[in-house]
């Protein structure tokens, strides 16, 4: 019976009216007329037959009341919603909430109970409150700091574990604590007259400038402290959908769960590391421009202005600076962009060729691009901040890709996918068939990368590898076009479809690599990032 509450990916307390509409949900997403490549056409007729016996089968149990019984015995199943909370820099005297969901997607649970990773732990979790009223799962709690114990000019992990019953999840948790410095002291008479002279400084500055104020205004509160800004909620999925013939960023839980227009219009959407902005592309297609926008949709700041299209925004990963692609096609360049101090940083790349794909060292103090020039393509090392370039390959090659522990580099050749070193030496071939794009799970296990080993021609399919070449496996969905691995689980989101169709409708899908690919959305556009 359980195996059914997995094929309508319900949990079992799930009620006979949730079924049905998950049902229908379902029915709607595989129906077969909607799938064009034949493939994809019997894998929907196949997944259409298990819905229809899951719901026909809980149904019956449901009707004469045997799911319950059924569901006492399953054991109950924590889901935290996010896995990692970031509270950024702070001071120590700070006191900052945040929140995070518990849910259960198992059988009954009699008791929440929170197991500390620390004795004195640096937060305090407060009483749980239901997030709809009148059901007792899902459960919100607030989270708040207490930091004066902790060292400060320091980044401090905690973690606390969710038990329900003795089943356990993880929530991680992290703080940067501000360095310390000597508050100012004043007398009230010296204090007193600070604030006459500020009085009157004010009514200076209102009778000669009159409606300039409220511009003075807008400019504090827009360099006011990021740290209290929205943040994104952690490994969920960022993603672009067409609305009224513009494309709309929207971001949702990795089952297609709570799916949230960001109120952004534009495309390629990339989160910040600390989850707080998203840069993005929008404009006109030829002269498209690179904005960075807060998480609440709020404080748009456009960070190019020449008429180059821009492409691929891609942040460092201390989240200092966004590298993309600008130019038309053919002739695309890399580009560098300091966000604190609002300055490029271009590698001198021009004469190099043009470049197509590049990828930040894990440290975030270099970055790796390959350039084309005729026929042939070479892997060049860039570091910002000196502005020193090196050849990175001396070979063909193009596709880098780090490693996350920052010790191997993945490259495409005509050979195929190798590996090299972090000084781009101790070359090992990992395929020897046609690949291309390789780019590492988050643990460094595994290899995802693009393949049209037995796939019709003109179309792709994605491949997974194990770090060292073996265990090489085709995905599922024929005709992919983009991937993304999650940066802080074993989740692997990727797109299919015909993009080269007007308005065409491309296909988000996440797995596990351990059960079948579940459906996320339908987008319309390639372009897909992952929230940290």
């Amino acid at each position: 019976m359980k195996k059914y509450y997995g094929v309508l990916e319900v949990p079992v307390t799930a009620t006979h009216e949730e079924i049905r509409s998950q049902y229908k949900q379902l029915v709607r997403i595989y129906h077969p007329d909607r799938f064009l490549n034949p493939i994809d056409k019997v894998y929907a007729e196949e997944k259409l037959k298990e819905i229809n016996e899951a719901y026909n089968a809980l149904s019956t149990k449901l009707e004469t009341g045997a799911v319950e019984a059924e569901s006492t015995r399953s054991v109950p199943r924590p889901v935290i919603d996010p896995l990692w909370l970031d509270f950024g820099g702070l001071n120590s005297t700070d006191k900052v909430v945040r929140s995070f969901q518990v849910d259960n997607l198992g059988g009954p649970a009699k008791t929440i109970e929170f197991v500390y990773g620390e004795d004195q732990a640096w937060f305090q979790i407060g009483n749980g409150r239901p997030v709809t009223e009148g059901k007792p799962i899902p459960v919100m709690f607030d989270i708040t700091t207490d930091l004066h114990k902790l060292a400060p000019a320091q980044t401090h992990h905690a973690w606390v574990d969710i038990d329900m019953d003795g089943m356990r999840a993880r929530l991680n948790l992290m703080v940067r604590v501000n360095k310390s410095s000597p508050a100012l002291r004043f007398s009230p008479r010296l204090a007193l007259g600070i604030g006459l002279c500020l009085v009157i400084l004010l009514a200076v500055l209102f009778l000669q400038f009159g409606g300039s104020l409220p511009m003075l205004s807008r400019a504090i509160n827009f360099s006011s402290n990021p740290t209290i800004a929205k943040r994104l909620q952690a490994d969920h999925l960022l993603f672009t959908v067409d609305q009224d013939s513009h494309q709309v960023v929207y971001t949702s839980q990795v089952d297609g769960a709570n799916q949230i227009d960001l109120g952004l219009t534009g495309w390629s959407p990339a989160a910040s590391p600390d989850g707080q902005q998203i840069a993005y592309v929008a404009g006109e297609a030829q002269a498209s421009q690179i904005f960075v926008s807060d998480a609440a949709g709020g404080h748009l700041h456009q960070i190019t202005k020449d008429p180059q299209p821009k492409s691929t925004p891609i942040w460092s990963p201390n989240g200092s600076m966004i590298a993309f692609l600008a130019g038309p096609d053919s002739q695309t360049i890399l580009r560098i962009f300091d966000v604190q101090n609002e300055q490029f940083y271009d590698p001198p790349n021009a004469n190099l060729g043009f470049a197509k794909n590049f990828d930040w060292a894990p440290d975030g103090k270099t970055i790796l691009f390959d350039a084309y020039l005729g026929n042939t393509s070479q892997i060049y090392q860039f570091n910002p901040d000196n502005q020193d370039l090196q050849l990175f390959t001396p070979f063909d090659s193009w596709d880098p890709a780090w490693s996350p522990d920052g010790q191997r580099v993945a490259v495409t050749s005509r050979e195929g996918i190798f590996t090299l070193n972090s000084h781009g030496s101790d070359l090992q071939q990992l395929t020897k068939n046609h690949g291309w794009s390789p780019a590492w799970s988050f643990d460094g296990q595994q290899i995802a990368f693009f393949s049209d080993k037995n796939s019709t021609a003109g179309t792709s399919n994605l491949w997974v590898m194990d770090q060292d070449g073996g265990h090489q496996i085709q995905l599922p969905r024929a005709n992919s076009l983009n991937f993304a691995w999650s940066p802080i689980s074993k989740q692997l989101a990727y797109v299919t479809g015909n993009a080269k169709k007007q308005a065409s409708i491309l296909y988000l899908w996440v797995t596990d690599l351990k059960d079948q690919p579940h459906l996320v959305a339908e987008i319309n556009q390639a372009t897909i990032a992952w929230t940290r």
